[in-house]
């Protein structure tokens, strides 16, 4: 803490931060710049704003709303519950569209998932066959990938992994890839072990495992 009034900025980032003095605390976190989208509604038309909107959808389930479901079993009308089906089909396409980055440089304006690490913060991309960094920011941080891709799962943020790291939660739709075009190119995965005329067979069998299990991942 310093003397006087001069105030220290705390937060993991710029999006999340706050300044606390010896005498104050300011919580008021930076204004995020709007970001409109209109919309076709009834009475009217209206106008959101993506960076303070959310839409939570709850209880659209099998159970409450499909005509062979648990309320429709017991004899409840379940049309009411699915009115809302059409809406939301024609309204989410609109979101996910607005909500999607062509570019990484448009990732400043989005929610990224963080992993803390020792390379330098921000993710690799190429863009014309030119090496490009963005610094991404956002309110989640975590130091184990595996609680990063649980966030991006749960729609908190975009976040950047390995290939074999996300590939279950591709294969079962539960991610999916976007800036394909503007991924770096792919590294090697290198074995190294000491020089000998003759390996141990237990090199050589870790090398053969390592080659059949890694293969798939690569091609």
């Amino acid at each position: 803490m310093t003397k006087g009034s001069k105030s220290v900025a705390l937060g993991p980032n710029d999006r999340n931060a706050w300044t606390v003095s010896e005498a104050h605390a300011d919580l008021v976190r930076a204004p995020r710049p709007p970001r409109p989208v209109s919309l076709a509604a009834e009475p009217k038309p209206c106008t959101i704003d993506l960076a303070r909107t959310a839409m939570i959808v709850i209880d659209m389930q099998n159970d409450f709303c499909h005509p062979k479901g648990w309320l429709a079993s017991i004899g409840v009308d379940v049309a009411p519950a699915r009115a809302p089906i059409m809406p939301l089909m024609k309204l989410l396409p609109v979101l996910r569209k607005h909500g999607t980055p062509a570019h990484p440089s448009a990732l400043r304006e989005h929610e990224c998932v963080r992993l803390a690490g020792p390379i330098k913060p921000g993710w690799a991309f190429q863009d014309g066959g030119r090496k490009l960094h963005v610094a991404v920011d956002g309110a989640l941080d975590f130091n184990h990938a595996g609680a990063a891709l649980r966030a991006c799962e749960n729609g908190l943020g975009f976040g950047q992994f390995f290939s074999y790291q996300v590939q279950d939660a591709l294969r079962e739709r539960r991610l999916r890839v976007v800036l394909a075009a503007f991924e770096p190119a792919r590294l090697p995965v290198s074995i190294v072990y000491p020089h000998a005329r003759l390996l141990p067979a237990r090199t050589r069998a870790f090398i053969d495992a390592a080659r059949r299990e890694l293969a798939p991942l690569f091609n």
